[in-house]
């Protein structure tokens, strides 16, 4: 599979075993855009090696690149090689990209240890293929969510105005009282409705029951019929105990004058 003919919905990499042949190597590791270069950069190692080994980069006494001379290395191959100054959280270092992650360098046998990263294919492979898997994996999962909610569009939808009536119905009274004999205290005896509890919803907002077995759009609408009826009954019962309420209080206000 050549990069210019790579496409994300094919999931070639998905599909692909755990077996690749030389030619499939070749030709992944020489045109994605994350190892193309790999050849230059295992010559730009070496001689980073051998600049080490001759003093043209210097080490500090406890055998670290000198930062400076890191800097200075970085700048004059730029295409290769980059320089992070330390931060925070990171360390400063000369630095080189492999598999299309940064790679920090400051001593020695991190460069030798890199070669041998680079050269082998095996495992660049497998890095690029379990790179490009996951964003197949997302493109997947995306269009499979899109066409779902395009197929389904009038069950979610009446999901959603369903669920939301649902979720917002909470009543509840206290029914009786009881004191304890232990203490200064009264337990109530309660009486719930609580919408929630009859109706969960998936991830793209169709109701279903507790067991979570999808309900269908009549359902919802029966459910939604149900919720409109219930508020009706008790927005004019609210009104009425409202006023009881206040009138209450208002005259139940004591007055010492």
């Amino acid at each position: 599979m050549r990069y210019e003919n790579y496409k994300l919905e094919d999931c070639y990499f998905m599909n692909h075993g755990e077996d690749w042949s030389k030619e499939e190597i070749d030709e992944v590791l020489s045109t994605f855009p994350e190892t193309k270069n790999d050849k230059l950069k295992i010559e730009a190692l070496n001689q980073l090696l051998n600049d080490i080994d001759n003093n043209v980069v210097k080490q500090t006494k406890w055998h670290y690149l000198h930062p400076s001379s890191a800097k200075a290395y970085a700048n004059l191959h730029n295409k290769i090689f980059g320089y992070r100054n330390e931060s925070s959280n990171k360390s400063a270092g000369l630095y080189i990209i492999n598999c299309g992650e940064v790679e920090i360098i400051r001593r020695r046998w991190e460069v030798e240890s890199l070669i041998k990263d680079f050269e082998d294919y095996q495992y660049k492979i497998m890095i690029i293929s379990q790179k490009y898997s996951k964003k197949e994996r997302i493109e997947k999962q995306n269009r499979e969510i899109n066409e779902y909610e395009i197929i389904h569009a009038d069950r979610i939808n009446q999901g959603l105005k369903t669920k939301q009536k649902m979720y917002d119905l909470e009543l509840r009274v206290c029914t009786s009282l009881k004191k304890e004999s232990w203490r200064d205290y009264y337990s109530s005896d309660t009486k719930r409705l609580i919408g929630s509890s009859f109706i969960n919803y998936n991830r793209y907002g169709e109701i279903t029951n507790r067991k979570d077995e999808l309900l269908t759009i009549d359902a919802g609408r029966e459910l939604e019929n149900v919720c409109d009826e219930l508020a009706k009954e008790i927005s004019e019962i609210i009104d009425i105990y409202n006023g009881k309420f206040i009138d209450i209080i208002r005259k139940g206000v004591k007055n010492d004058t």
